[in-house]
């Protein structure tokens, strides 16, 4: 359960955080270039992709392995 709520609720909730409410706040000088801020977007849409397949993975196995839904 903590690995479920780190991976598909805390880390994109600190993710949104960090992209809309500080960012906007640096000095300009320390603002990632546009194409640094489009490879970050990327990069980070994919890793959501990925932590929410690998938690329905790990939640279909356990509910698997305990019972509660079939093969």
């Amino acid at each position: 359960p903590v690995y479920l709520y780190l991976r598909c609720v805390e880390f994109p909730h600190r993710v949104y955080r960090f992209f809309f409410e500080v960012l906007p706040t640096l000095e300009h000088d320390l603002r990632p270039t546009p194409i640094g801020l489009l490879l970050g977007q990327v990069s980070l849409a994919v890793s959501f992709l990925l932590n929410f397949y690998w938690s329905w993975q790990i939640l279909r196995k356990m509910t698997t392995k305990l019972g509660l839904l079939g093969e």
